[in-house]
Formats: structure tokens, C-alpha cells, sequence
């Protein structure tokens, strides 16, 4: 089994993410902003298209499905077990995001 790992995600502002305390960089746009959608959306499965509509916005070419994987791939690579498959797309486990923090 694995430990417990607390990933926080800070969208608001410049997307920080923090695993087990310590800052993640993440390279390229695309990461943040899967990472952000299902960050959004924890517990839920994001579908792929779902994804692709959401992130590949400057119009789906005919290698972003291949593109998307990559991502994917990269950040679990990253991120381990904290994104998970589950047909149609992916999902990111855990209880709810939502919690006040306060910033200086």
C-alpha cells in the first residue's frame, strides 16, 4: 500500500502544486492545465474529449488524442497514483478540494 500523499493544487494565481511539501514544476502549458481540469473535478472521471475540448482549444488536431497521452503520462510520471484510468478518461482520487487557505 501506499503512503499517504497530499497534493495541493493552487489555481488561483499562478498554478502551484505541492506534493508532500515540496513545489512541483510542471513543463508546458498543457500539464498545468490537465492537471488543472481534473483538479476541478476530483473524484470524477474527466473524459477524454472532455479534456481535449477544455485544453486543446486552439482547435483539436489529428495527433492531439496522442498529445494527451503524453501529458497524461507525464504526469503520473510525476504525480504516481494521484491520477488514475477509469474509462472514459481519467479521474483524480480523493475528497473534495475546496478549503480556504489563507495567502500572505
Amino acid at each position: 500500500m501506499n503512503p499517504l500523499k497530499i497534493l495541493d493544487i493552487s489555481l488561483l494565481g499562478p498554478l502551484q502544486i505541492v506534493l508532500d511539501g515540496e513545489v512541483i514544476p510542471l513543463s508546458g502549458r498543457r500539464q498545468a492545465e490537465v492537471l488543472a481540469r481534473l483538479a476541478v473535478s476530483v473524484g470524477q472521471v474527466v473524459a477524454a474529449d472532455r479534456l481535449l475540448a477544455d485544453v486543446w482549444t486552439d482547435g483539436t488536431t489529428t495527433t492531439a488524442g496522442k498529445q494527451l497521452h503524453i501529458v497524461i503520462s507525464k504526469l503520473r510520471q510525476t504525480l504516481g497514483d494521484l491520477i488514475v484510468t477509469q474509462p472514459p478518461g481519467w479521474r483524480r482520487p480523493g475528497p473534495s478540494p475546496w478549503r480556504s487557505t489563507p495567502t500572505t
